[in-house]
């Protein structure tokens, strides 16, 4: 604009003022008062000290210098607890620096992954206790990372760091003149014999003490004085006092928490349930001794990482929704309203298309379970214990409680699946769980929560093509994979019937198709069932002169021999390397089976135990038309026909070294429903991996025991009535038949 000419220009007019006052705020905002902020506390805090080591500002003010991590680790552990350490917590996310400290010979022989950064001390060695290493690590930071870094951290190779949990807790540190960590003052038997007056402490070096920039700055030209003036073997001991000598430091007591010490576990392993409020609550966690262990507390901090992104993203977009609704003049849709807009596109559902409710107790799991005894499974009961902790927590920290609710404080429970949306749950509390004084109302609140699925995700994979070949696919799995002999193995005590119906089986299915198989079939002889013993006898044999390329055999068992003893003896006569196949004379399976036994055992690594399908009895009770129902000529897997139980072992595949591993097998009480269920445990001890699936190709006939005069116990009993028939078709029969329906009811 020309000043000639009327008008004002714009330097001149109140713009340009307020545009140059706000571009200078900005600046100062964005360059200079990070390093304000960094280096003024640390001037002010020595304002009025005699400064024997000159200290400057902080080169940088980054999340990536704010804390120096110095690893104490050994020659021995480098390529283990150094390397799962530097794969996990230790990576670039990290807020900082970490460094390893060895002994002086760490570059001799000692292997660690590239990149691990490894600094080794003159004059240590790896002897314990490691005073000599502690003390020259922290000269080593001192002498080249002081003005690098806010504060500066010990720990040992078998601890883990949460480095997100640990910069938001730094940030918050407001002192500089305390070392951070668990406060100790010794174990009893050493109280009075480390040197400690009774108002001094030390920072216990296991779960690591986390030293600030002031500290360290005194600390450094004082170790040398120190580690001659020690009074005790522990490193974390001598430590505390060199900080309270030199920088009159002591340990905070205000910071237990975050430094989880893990006393329930031998050995530190971290196998137990990590659904923990002081694992989850912690900065760093110690003993870590395991390798493997270490990824196990990484992948779980992971997990919980997602699902605090996932739950601010949901609560992102619900705002982003009610804003959408307020701008465009919307009613406000409730909660549970959208809960209900939902119906199952799959699966279960109601006449109106809408999700049924499943009730969940501890002893009732799922009403359309095969399994008549189905308890609910161990990895769903952690995933809604784990839900469940997580939505009482949101809640008692809404209602802003002193205490959370617990789940044992719930009443009722019900859920849902809703297909691609998620997992819904009701369930109400009592109102004392809040109000705590006399007179207050009681009753119950009602809740309504969602778990949901994450977003599909989907990735495109280009791979070779398959050639294609004309033959049947059968044959290419069963007839040309493996013809590793397979020796099977029957106990038999009485059952005449079923020992027909399974020979039946077997000389149909297995040796008129040539399997390479044999039979040892071992009968137990009793006083009630001399007889049936000398027929199973016979009859092995005639069938065996019939089928000479199929070797069958019987041992007799006399003597009053239990089942176990009969079988035990009976696998000494094969040899170690001999691929054995216990099964049960209700057992039908055909070649595929034989198959899958071959494939799925490994000799010293694995053994096979298939699930059954348990068929019902399909004679008992009439078809749903009235008539009775007949034996089906195809194989069903269907609820009506069956269902595949959980918690039978009845059969086992492993070869004869690995069997005898396991020790005595339990009896299965005259197949009235008990077996070998502690089989899994015996073979996990001895560290044979134990492989579990369903075996479409195996099924176990129903068992025409009489659940009524042979077993005493309640819950055999209970689980002989089930093997009888599913419940629906129980269901089905007594509204059919008045005579039940009605009984009880009076009549005029």
């Amino acid at each position: 604009m020309n000043p000639n000419k009327g008008g004002t220009s714009f330097y001149d007019s109140p713009r340009f003022f307020l545009v140059g006052a706000f571009a200078g705020f900005l600046s100062a905002t964005v360059l200079i008062a990070p390093r304000l902020f960094c280096s003024d506390r640390i001037r002010q805090s020595h304002a009025l000290i005699k400064l024997e080591t000159p200290i400057g500002p902080l080169r940088y003010c980054t999340d990536q210098n704010l804390v120096f991590v110095g690893v104490m680790t050994s020659n021995e552990f480098l390529s283990s607890r150094a390397a799962a350490a530097y794969s996990t917590w230790g990576d670039k996310n990290f807020p900082g620096k970490v460094v390893f400290f060895a002994p002086e010979d760490a570059g001799n022989g000692a292997v660690h992954p590239p990149g691990l950064e490894v600094v080794p001390l003159k004059g240590v060695d790896d002897v314990y206790p490691p005073q000599k290493k502690a003390f020259l690590m922290l000269k080593y930071m001192h002498d080249r990372y002081l003005n690098n870094y806010r504060f500066f951290m010990r720990v040992d190779d078998d601890s883990y760091l949460r480095g997100d949990e640990l910069a938001e807790f730094l940030h918050s540190v407001k002192t500089s003149n305390l070392v951070i960590g668990s406060a100790g003052w010794g174990q009893p038997k050493e109280l009075g014999k480390l040197g400690l007056r009774p108002d001094e402490n030390y920072c216990q070096g296991g779960p690591g003490m986390i030293v600030p920039r002031d500290v360290l700055r005194l600390t450094g030209p004082k170790i040398k004085t120190c580690v001659k003036d020690l009074y005790s073997i522990h490193e974390d001991v001598e430590l505390g006092r060199c900080f309270k000598s030199a920088a009159n430091a002591s340990c905070t007591l205000a910071y237990e928490k975050p430094f989880y010490q893990n006393y329930r576990d031998y050995k530190g392993c971290f196998n137990h349930s990590l659904d923990d409020d002081g694992i989850a609550e912690s900065i760093t966690l110690h003993p870590v001794k395991t390798p493997s262990y270490v990824y196990r507390l990484y992948q779980h901090f992971n997990v919980l990482k997602s699902k605090k992104l996932y739950s601010r993203l949901q609560g992102l977009s619900r705002d982003i929704l009610a804003m959408k609704n307020l701008l465009l003049a919307k009613s406000r849709t409730g909660f549970f309203d959208v809960f209900e807009a939902y119906s199952c596109s799959r699966g279960r559902r109601s006449a109106d298309g809408v999700c049924p409710w499943v009730f969940l107790s501890d002893d009732r799991y799922s009403p359309y379970a095969s399994d008549p005894k189905l308890r609910k499974p161990r990895d769903e009961r952690i995933a809604e214990n784990a839900t469940l902790k997580q939505i009482l927590g949101a809640i008692s920290s809404h209602r802003h409680l002193g205490e959370k609710a617990k789940t044992t404080d719930i009443r009722l429970l019900y859920s849902r699946l809703v297909q691609l949306q998620g997992l819904d749950y009701i369930f109400t509390l009592p109102k004392t769980i809040w109000n705590k004084r006399p007179g207050d109302a009681k009753g119950f609140l009602q809740f309504y929560a969602r778990r949901p699925f994450l977003q599909t995700e989907m990735a495109v994979e280009s791979r070779p093509k398959l050639a294609l070949t004309s033959e049947p696919y059968a044959e290419i799995t069963v007839n040309s994979i493996d013809k590793t002999r397979v020796n099977i193995i029957v106990a038999l005590v009485g059952k005449y019937a079923t020992f027909l119906e399974f020979v039946k089986t077997f000389e149909d299915r297995i040796v008129k198709t040539k399997q390479n198989v044999s039979l040892l079939l071992v009968v137990l002889r009793d006083p009630r069932n001399g007889a049936t013993a000398d027929k199973v006898i016979s009859d092995i044999e005639v069938l065996g002169r019939k089928y000479r390329d199929t070797p069958l055999a019987t041992v007799l068992a006399e003597g009053g021999a239990t089942r176990e003893e009969a079988i035990r003896s009976a696998i000494q006569s094969f040899g170690d390397d001999d691929l054995l196949f216990l099964s049960d004379v209700e057992m039908d399976f055909d070649a595929s089976t034989l198959q899958r036994i071959r494939l799925n055992t490994k000799l010293g690594e694995r053994v096979y135990l298939p699930i059954s399908f348990s068929e019902f009895d399909q004679n008992s009770l009439s078809g749903t038309d009235g008539s009775s129902r007949k034996k089906r000529t195809v194989r069903a897997f269907d609820a009506e026909a069956g269902y595949w139980p959980r918690h039978s072992f009845r059969t086992l595949s492993c070869y004869k070294l690995d069997c005898l591993r396991t020790g005595d097998l339990k009896s299965d009480a005259n197949g009235t429903g008990l077996d070998d269920s502690d089989v899994p445990e015996k073979f996990s001890m001895s560290e044979i991996n134990i492989l579990r699936s369903a075996d479409v190709g195996l099924t176990q006939r129903y068992n025409p025991a009489s659940c009524k005069t042979s077993i005493n116990k309640t819950h055999q009993r209970d689980t002989c009535f089930a093997t009888i028939s599913s419940t629906e078709t129980l269901s089905e029969y007594v509204y059919r038949t008045s005579a039940i329906l009605n009984r009880g009811q009076s009549t005029r």
